[in-house]
């Protein structure tokens, strides 16, 4: 797992506990932040606090102004058709909402990564139906031209980063410690953009 860069010391709020929600909260820990969780499933709360992590009722939580950032799973409604009531608590206290996706790139820019020789390409393949296949049809697309490439797909093989199933896959291209190459590929569909700006 990557830890999240630049959050030593500051407080952050998790929304949604799937695979992608546990994932980021475990990043901020990871990275010094404080962290409160929630999800709207009490399974997915059990599992939270099974694991350690702080569950707090984001629904009717008042101390919005000492959170530095929201963090929303994919599938949770930012704007589209309409914000949860935390998003848009959150949004209303002026607070920061952003996904794992933001957390994996505001650490993919961090020192650590200082490593590699040529620092890691990204290809994020993102929509609505398809992605599993795709990453996989890329992933091999890339080892049978010789290139070094990790694949983040639970069903495939493992990476470090791991946020999640729904919305998008992110695959990390390159080796350590020599270099790698500079592509990007994102897909996108109309309906998935419809859900996420509205």
């Amino acid at each position: 797992m990557i830890a999240a860069s630049g959050v030593t010391g500051e407080k952050y709020a998790v929304l949604g506990l799937g695979r992608s929600g546990l994932s980021a909260a475990q990043s901020l820990i990871a990275g010094g932040a404080k962290v409160v969780v929630w999800d709207d499933g009490e399974v997915a709360r059990q599992k939270a606090e099974a694991l350690g992590l702080c569950v707090t009722d984001l629904t009717r939580f008042s101390d919005w102004p000492a959170i530095a950032g929201l963090i929303v799973s994919p599938g949770i409604p930012h704007l589209y058709p309409a914000p949860h009531p935390v998003i848009a608590a959150a949004l209303k206290a002026n607070v920061p909402v952003d996904n794992d996706i933001g957390l994996f790139f505001r650490s993919f820019a961090a020192s650590d990564w200082t490593a590699f020789d040529t620092p890691p390409k990204v290809i994020a393949v993102t929509g609505s139906n398809g992605k599993s296949t795709t990453s996989a049809l890329i992933h091999h697309i890339l080892q049978s031209a010789g290139r070094e490439s990790q694949i983040d797909a639970t069903q495939l093989e493992s990476c470090n980063w791991r946020p999640g199933t729904s919305g998008h896959r992110l695959m990390r291209v390159g080796r350590q410690p020599t270099g790698g190459w500079r592509s990007r590929l994102v897909t996108l569909r109309r309906d998935a953009l419809a859900r996420i700006a509205g």
